[in-house]
């Protein structure tokens, strides 16, 4: 399945709006990192691949970071999709630049990354890169976001990136049919995660 990719610009722009959304409703906010929005609505991307066992799935969630510093990343662990099997974090990186990565197979993407545990998320927007893999063949596996756990000025918060992330692990190709009972896998995992976020 080929990666695919998702400007920037766009997203910028969608988060954008949700700020100045934001500043007129008054709602204080636990920390300055927060999933990527707009108009109060989190930004949910959705990405669905089909792998081999022993290829990892890539995803990618946004988070805006409203401080006028950097906040540095203590952890980073993946959000089960309600009733249905767990894909675990194999890598997590923070996206320096380029394109998004939308959701693709095989690690690493070909996006320049650094290390997210340790790593600072400066202020604005940034794209946090991950890969998830299933512990088994020919079942489907699923993240709906990450929950990052950060500092910012000797404070601990915690953040949930909401974002959809379906991995088909199969042993033996079937063609289109592996791809539609895929694409099906991942309408049902987006539309759990929908509600799951809010935004449903």
């Amino acid at each position: 399945m080929n990666r695919s990719r998702i400007g920037k610009g766009l997203i910028a722009l969608v988060v954008l709006v949700a700020v100045v959304s934001a500043a007129g409703c008054g709602k204080p906010a636990d920390g300055p990192l927060q999933t990527a929005n707009s108009q109060g609505q989190p930004y949910v991307g959705m990405g669905t691949s089909l792998v081999r066992p022993d290829q990892s799935s890539d995803g990618e969630a946004y988070v805006l970071n409203s401080a006028d510093g950097p906040v540095q990343i203590t952890g980073v662990t993946a959000v089960p999709v309600t009733d249905e099997p767990e894909g675990h974090l194999v890598h997590v990186g923070l996206q320096l630049a380029g394109a998004g990565v939308g959701g693709g197979e095989g690690w690493p993407p070909d996006v320049p990354l650094t290390a997210a545990v340790g790593g600072e998320i400066p202020p604005g927007l940034t794209g946090i890169v991950f890969a998830m893999a299933g512990s088994a063949a020919d079942r489907d596996y699923a993240v709906a976001g990450l929950r990052i756990a950060y500092e910012y000025h000797g404070r601990a918060y915690s953040t949930i990136a909401w974002t959809g992330a379906a991995a088909c692990v199969y042993s033996v190709g079937n063609g289109d049919a592996d791809l539609v009972s895929c694409a099906a896998f991942g309408n049902k995992v987006n539309a759990i995660v929908e509600d799951m976020s809010g935004l449903s």
